[in-house]
């Protein structure tokens, strides 16, 4: 007989507890004990700031069964949320842990922890045994009987203090869990009769809270800036002929950051599912440079294959490793800079409404149409150029030819309407401008934003203006600045 049938049929006795702690109050709300941090807020926050619900009382007990990850990940789980009632941001970690009044209960034998499996919020699942260890020893001072759990029993983090709940009236005030726990699958017979009880705790630290830049881009288009909008897509775009998108970028000291030692750079927007080179996907910041770096060959030999193309091979290696007077100036700037798969689709045609929309462009460029079989749709890397939707969507359009009416007409005949291209802060009057798009009907045509103000294809090697354009690193935060000229937003990590 299958083994795992046996345990599957025999220990539906075993049991699930799962109890929340409480301080000084009663009832299914829980305030939890936290500290503030005395070295960022001198501010005191009494204990009912943050506060648990649990969504089935202060207890749950569920049968428990040996399970596969896939059957244990389609359980319901345990739901809790936690709020802020208070008047500061707060971090918080999430712990599990044996409840040691049970584990000292006579006759009661404790699950080992290497056949329990856990998973919050969705997340891959876990052994508990192989959970981090928090180091955490509960005492009286925590307003909890005093012990010290170890070995078995030792606190696991299942989720540290990466996790963020504002303060009441502040926006999001109030976070859900789901925590999914069961028997291995593998677990042996002699655990049948074995105990499972467990503790939840959350212990909250008062904080200033910099969310980074992709969530403050949101929330900064969340209150209404006018120069912020959502494309197509869902994507955050700055508009205008002069948003408050620039950014200090490339400086010489980050810890003085001004028009003097660093650049000026546009951040053109925040976009949705930008996977990395580790395969990571996430929503990621887009920067270009406010000046051209020169004018440059798309490709030198006339070739229209990014891959291979010269200007992809200066910009990712003299430009990026600090070899030219142009280039990247210290390793500080080199690591703020995300390598990311890249969309290299071609456009097939595009000189009518039908097809040749800042929308339709957004298409090809993330499409799979591409020139030739050596020819790849996505390259990996960090240094790129802007896309011809880049510059369609980041008009505000005018008085005459609205933004509506600039996005319902083809990027090729853009030049006839000058509201559209006259608000537009990447159009550049005097210069002809590299995208990183090519002409999937040609090995020899690239796109460009012309200077009258028209996006079509020309020769790659021709000599065309050149902006280099780049994702942050994810965890970039804005430190200070107002996104104007004259108070650029300053990065800081």
């Amino acid at each position: 007989m299958n083994i795992n049938n046996v345990i599957k049929k025999q220990t539906t006795v075993i049991a699930l507890t799962v109890i929340g702690i409480c301080i000084g109050l009663l009832g299914i709300s829980y305030a939890i004990f936290f500290k503030v941090n005395d070295s960022t807020n001198n501010q005191t926050v009494s204990s009912g700031s943050l506060v648990v619900q649990f969504g089935e009382g202060s207890k749950i007990t569920t049968e428990m069964l040996p399970q596969t990850d896939e059957e244990g990940m389609a359980t319901t789980g345990y739901s809790f949320s936690v709020t802020n009632k208070g008047s500061l941001d707060m971090l918080y970690d999430i712990f599990i842990y044996n409840d040691p009044d049970a584990s000292n209960a006579t006759n009661n034998i404790m699950l080992p922890h290497q056949y329990i499996k856990v998973s919050i919020d969705g997340s891959d699942p876990i052994l508990l045994s192989e959970l981090e260890d928090s180091g955490v020893t509960i005492t009286s001072d925590s307003n909890y009987s005093s012990y010290n759990l170890t070995g078995e029993n030792n606190i696991k983090r299942v989720v540290g203090k990466d996790i963020f709940v504002r303060a009441a009236g502040s926006g999001k005030d109030v976070n859900t869990h789901i925590i999914k726990l069961w028997i291995t699958e593998d677990a042996p017979t002699s655990i049948i009769g074995n105990t499972v009880a467990l503790e939840i705790q959350v212990f909250g630290e008062a904080d200033k809270y910099v969310p980074n830049i992709a969530s403050q881009i949101n929330d900064l288009y969340k209150e209404g800036k006018s120069d912020l909008v959502a494309d197509d897509y869902n994507n955050i775009r700055y508009i205008g002929a002069d948003p408050a998108n620039y950014i200090y970028f490339n400086c010489d000291d980050y810890s003085n950051p001004s028009a003097e030692t660093c650049e000026k750079w546009r951040i053109i927007g925040s976009f949705k599912d930008i996977e990395d080179s580790e395969g990571q996907t996430a929503e990621r910041v887009k920067i270009m440079r406010d000046e051209s770096i020169g004018n440059i060959a798309w490709d030198s030999n006339g070739i229209n294959n990014w891959a291979t193309a010269t200007l992809n091979t200066y910009l990712n290696g003299d430009y990026l490793n600090g070899d030219d007077y142009n280039s990247l100036k210290n390793d500080i700037t080199k690591n703020m800079i995300d390598s990311v798969v890249w969309n290299l689709g071609g456009a097939p045609t595009y000189t009518s409404a039908s097809n040749g929309l800042a929308k339709h462009f957004y298409i090809y460029e993330r499409g799979t149409s591409v020139y030739g079989s050596n020819y790849s749709p996505t390259w990996t890397g960090k240094i790129a150029l802007m896309y011809p939707s880049d510059y369609g969507y980041a008009t505000s359009g005018g008085s005459t030819t609205n933004r509506e009416a600039c996005l319902n007409k083809e990027l090729s005949s853009w030049d006839s309407v000058s509201d559209c291209y006259n608000n537009d802060y990447i159009f550049d009057s005097s210069n002809a401008q590299w995208t990183l798009t090519h002409d999937s009907y040609d090995s020899y045509y690239a796109f460009g934003v012309h200077r009258l103000g028209n996006a079509n294809s020309g020769g790659a090697d021709s000599d065309c203006s050149v902006r280099p354009v780049l994702y942050l690193e994810s965890s970039a935060v804005i430190v200070s600045g107002d996104g104007s000229e004259a108070s650029p937003y300053v990065l800081g990590a």
